[in-house]
Parts: structure tokens; C-alpha cells; sequence
């Protein structure tokens, strides 16, 4: 378990606002622009704002960053991630389609893995051919 999970699993006042964006950048790594833009484009369904109206995270927007930062290394889409957030707020009603955003992008990333494997196996190949070469070059000497 990171530090971040443990202080999460640890606190009494999980829904409780009270960081800032400079410390949400901190904790998830995301620049406070990157924050800020997906806050813009609705990502975060219950952020706070003090009187000032400024943004003020609890620990329940850090495990939603968390998740939107996973969704997004499998290069889901922002508005893939965007209906995910509106399905989410509507329920377990809704589940059997979350639950199919996931699987379409499983079978996506393991496509993507396919065509990986492939390229490093012919890479590997020319690799081979390559230090034969360069040996046979080298035994001539």
C-alpha cells in the first residue's frame, strides 16, 4: 500500500475538504494545470470550493484522481472518462455499462500489446542479424 492509500484507508473525514491544488499535485503527480483542465471538463463530480472559490479536495477527489490517472494509461479517452463520471453519479444502474467501457478498453490494450510483442519479436530478429554480422566482421579480422 502507497502513502497516499494508507492516509486514505486512515482518515475519519474522507468527503472532508481539505487540500489544495498545489497539494493534490503533490500527492498524485498531475501538474495543478492538468488539475484544473480536468476539473473544466466536469471529471470531478463533487469538488468543493471554499468562499473564495477556490478548489479544495478531499480524499475522496485524490482516489478519483487516482482512477482517472489509471484510466488514462490505457489511453481512455477524456470523454470516455467523462461518461464513466456521468454513469458513475447515476448509479448501479448504470454498472453493466461502466463495466463494459472497461472491457472494450481491456480488449483494446491487449490488441496494442499484441502489436508491441510482435515489433520487439522483429526487432529482436534484426537485432540477431545485426550481432552475426558485426561478429563475422570481427572473426575476419
Amino acid at each position: 500500500m502507497n502513502p497516499i492509500e494508507s492516509h486514505l484507508v486512515q482518515s475519519n473525514n474522507y468527503y472532508e475538504p481539505r487540500y489544495s491544488i498545489k497539494e493534490v499535485s503533490a500527492l498524485t503527480g498531475l501538474s495543478a494545470h492538468t488539475i484544473r483542465y480536468y476539473d473544466k471538463v466536469q471529471l470531478f463530480p463533487f469538488l468543493h470550493r471554499n468562499n473564495q472559490n477556490i478548489r479544495v479536495f478531499c480524499d475522496a477527489d485524490i482516489e478519483w484522481i487516482h482512477l482517472i490517472q489509471c484510466l488514462r494509461k490505457t489511453d481512455l479517452s477524456i470523454d470516455t472518462i467523462k461518461r464513466y463520471v456521468e454513469l458513475n453519479q447515476l448509479g448501479d444502474d448504470t454498472l453493466k455499462e461502466r463495466y463494459q467501457i472497461i472491457c472494450n478498453q481491456e480488449t483494446e490494450l491487449l490488441k496494442e500489446l499484441e502489436k508491441i510483442k510482435f515489433g520487439l519479436h522483429c526487432l529482436e530478429k534484426k537485432k540477431e542479424f545485426f550481432e552475426n554480422e558485426l561478429n563475422r566482421i570481427e572473426q575476419q579480422k
